[in-house]
């Protein structure tokens, strides 16, 4: 009898420590990439495809693990476009460039926290610009033209699966897909490193970024 009792007063703290891991909150770190898919309307009846065949996207995700289950944080998203062949036209003899930046918060569930297999599903709020520019001589002259335009990213809805190598695991990989929605509201333009005018898109309209990629995630 007093043998069984010891080994349960010796299994009982072995259980909470093996468990003690699958409690644990903190900072969450997270690196993405992937390619983001345009859809919609850049502005009026544009299509935003006419402008960007597709984005490959850097993003980045930092947040609280304020329960195994719940993160809660920021994102911020660095995209390299590629242009359309309809749009490159001249680009082989000037430098073309375009780019697309998205920054917000965002909120995780994690369904199995700290299981070898976590599906998950998140949403969020940001805001997006988007750039491109013209330089170069072409014909003798001087080329230096940019144009900005930004306004809000009204949601996003992302879900996905973390692969963690061992239960308890503090990192994991795994794929994701995204979908927003957002509008590109006031616009700016520069001529020769001068400001051209820019203000409010008077014929605005709704454009949405499919990603698919990889998250990598680590929970120091």
């Amino acid at each position: 009898m007093h043998k069984l009792w010891w080994m349960g007063a010796l299994a009982l703290p072995m259980t909470l420590a093996g468990g003690a891991s699958a409690e644990e909150t903190g900072v969450e770190i997270g690196v993405r990439s992937g390619y983001d898919i345009p859809l919609g309307n850049f502005a009026g009846d544009q299509a935003l495809d006419e402008l960007y065949a597709g984005v490959v996207p850097l993003w980045f995700d930092l947040g609280y693990r304020i329960t195994p289950n719940v993160m809660v944080g920021a994102y911020f998203q660095y995209g390299f476009g590629i242009l359309p062949d309809s749009a490159s036209e001249g680009c082989d003899v000037v430098d073309c460039s375009r780019s697309n930046m998205r920054l917000g918060a965002q909120v995780h569930y994690h369904f199995l926290p700290w299981e070898t297999v976590d599906p998950w599903l998140g949403a969020g709020i940001g805001y997006e610009w988007a750039h491109q520019s013209v330089s170069g001589t072409i014909f003798g002259q001087t080329l230096d033209t940019s144009l900005s335009v930004h306004g809000f990213e009204f949601f996003n809805l992302q879900g996905g699966v973390d692969f963690l190598p061992s239960e308890n695991a503090n990192f994991g990989l795994g794929p994701f897909i995204s979908l927003s929605m957002a509008q590109y509201s006031d616009g700016s333009a520069e001529v020769g490193g001068q400001d051209a005018g820019g203000g409010d898109i008077n014929d605005k309209s709704l454009h949405e970024w499919v990603t698919l990629g990889i998250r990598g995630t680590f929970v120091p």
